[in-house]
C-alpha cells in the first residue's frame, strides 16, 4: 500500500451514485486516518530495507530492529487494531497481533519483520476490497432514512401503508425505479380498500381478493347512487371528494397498475419519482377525509350470494 497506490486524481466514488464501491476505493479519497497509519507502516519498512542494504557486512539474521522502530510499529498498530475490530478485519488483526508478538521478543531483527509488515499490507489491501457500499446523493440519503416524512398525514390516515411507502421511497433512493412503482401500487391499494369500505362496496369473496377494475366499478356504482340524495353543499361535496377518487384509482389502474402487476413495463428515476409524487398527493388528499376501517370479512356461515359481511 505504498504512495503510488493512491489515486487521487481518479474517479470520485461520491461522484458516480449507483456504482458499487469497496471499503477499499473508499478509503482511497476518504479515511486519511487509516491510510496515514499504513502509510506509516510503509515508511518503517522501507527504512528497515534501507538499513539491511546498508550493512551488507552484518548478518541479516544479526541485524535488530531500533527501539524508535519498535515504538513507531507499536502505535501506528494500536491505532489500527480498534478500527480494524469494529470493521471484523480479522486476517488483518492476526496479522497485525503477530507482528507485535515478534516485537516482544528481546532481539527482533529486521529479516523477519519486513516481510511480515508486508504480508500486513496486503491482507488488509485484499480484506478492504471485499467491504462494499452503495453511496446515496444527499436527497436519496434522507428520502432513504425518512421515507414516511413524504407520507406525513396518509400514513397516520392509512396504517396499512407503512411498509410499501418505506419501500417505495428505499426503492427509489436506491436506484430501483420498477420496484418503486410497484410499492406505491400497494400504498395505492389500501385506499382503494379504504373507499370502498367507505361506500360499502362489498362481494361474495374478501375485498382483497377482488380485482381492481371490479372495485372500481363498484365504487363508481355507489357514488352514482348518491347523486339521489337532496340537493346541497354536503352532497356536491361528497360527490367531489369520491367522484376525484375513482377518476383517479381508474387512471392509476390503467396508466401504472395493470403493467407493474404483470411485469410488462419497466420504469426510469424519472418515471419512478414522478410516480411517486402523484402517489404522495393523491394518499396525503385522501387522508383529509377518508380514515382506513377493517377490511369486512365474508361471513362464511351465510348462504352464497346474500352479500352478507360481519
Amino acid at each position: 500500500m505504498s504512495h503510488e497506490t493512491l489515486d487521487f486524481t481518479s474517479e470520485r466514488w461520491d461522484h458516480t451514485p449507483y456504482r458499487i464501491w469497496s471499503l477499499w476505493e473508499v478509503l482511497q479519497t476518504y479515511a486519511w486516518n487509516l491510510v496515514n497509519h499504513t502509510e506509516t507502516l510503509t515508511v518503517v519498512r522501507e527504512d528497515l530495507k534501507d538499513r539491511l542494504n546498508a550493512e551488507r557486512g552484518i548478518s541479516h539474521r544479526s541485524a535488530s530492529v531500533l527501539e524508535e522502530d519498535k515504538e513507531n510499529i507499536r502505535t501506528v498498530l494500536d491505532l489500527m487494531h480498534v478500527w480494524m475490530d469494529r470493521h471484523e478485519l480479522h486476517a488483518s488483526l492476526d496479522r497485525a497481533n503477530r507482528i507485535l508478538e515478534m516485537l516482544t521478543e528481546p532481539e527482533p531483527v529486521a529479516i523477519e519483520l519486513i516481510p511480515a509488515l508486508k504480508t500486513l499490507s496486503e491482507v488488509l489491501e485484499d480484506e478492504l476490497k471485499r467491504r462494499f457500499f452503495l453511496y446515496l446523493p444527499p436527497d436519496d440519503a434522507k428520502l432513504y432514512q425518512q421515507p414516511l416524512g413524504l407520507f406525513p398525514k396518509a400514513v397516520d390516515a392509512f396504517q396499512s401503508t407503512r411498509s410499501n411507502i418505506i419501500n417505495a421511497c428505499r426503492c427509489h433512493a436506491l436506484g430501483q425505479s420498477t420496484a418503486c412503482v410497484f410499492h406505491c401500487m400497494g400504498i395505492l391499494q389500501s385506499g382503494l380498500y379504504s373507499l370502498a369500505n367507505k361506500l360499502g362496496v362489498i362481494f361474495q369473496f374478501p375485498l382483497t381478493l377482488a380485482e381492481w377494475h371490479n372495485i372500481i366499478d363498484n365504487i363508481e356504482s355507489k357514488i352514482s347512487d348518491l347523486r339521489s340524495l337532496p340537493k346541497g353543499q354536503a352532497k356536491d361535496d361528497l360527490l367531489t371528494f369520491y367522484s376525484g377518487g375513482a377518476v383517479q384509482f381508474r387512471y392509476f389502474k390503467d396508466a401504472w397498475r395493470n403493467h407493474v402487476a404483470h411485469l410488462r413495463e419497466e420504469y426510469d428515476p424519472d418515471q419512478a419519482r414522478s410516480i411517486l409524487t402523484h402517489t404522495c398527493d393523491f394518499m396525503e388528499h385522501l387522508s383529509e377525509n377518508l380514515r382506513e376501517m377493517p377490511i369486512p370479512k365474508l361471513d362464511i356461515n351465510q348462504p352464497p350470494g346474500t352479500g352478507s359481511v360481519q
